[in-house]
């Protein structure tokens, strides 16, 4: 017969486990959104591109970076490279 001796150590392990479950959901849930967000920007015409700063090839290029990089800040960059119209 085996014994198992609980030593109080799972609930730590636990709330961790959940906590990266949690964090992973949202990030998930951050990057769906922030995809959504590109798409809307790319049914956009070029005119209101122009007016926010960028152009359908920044949105483009931007929506094709991985998940693990920060799309926000990327399209900031390329609209602060200013105006080339």
């Amino acid at each position: 017969m085996t014994t198992f001796i609980h030593t109080g150590h799972s609930a730590p392990f636990l709330t961790r486990l959940i906590a990266r479950v949690r964090a992973s959901a949202e990030q998930a849930r951050l990057r769906h959104i922030e995809q959504k967000g590109l798409r809307e920007m790319l049914a956009l015409d070029d005119d209101l591109l122009r007016d926010i700063g960028v152009t359908r090839g920044d949105v483009a290029y931007t929506a094709n970076l991985p998940g693990s990089r920060d799309r926000a800040a990327e399209l900031r960059k390329l609209s602060k490279r200013g105006n080339r119209w």
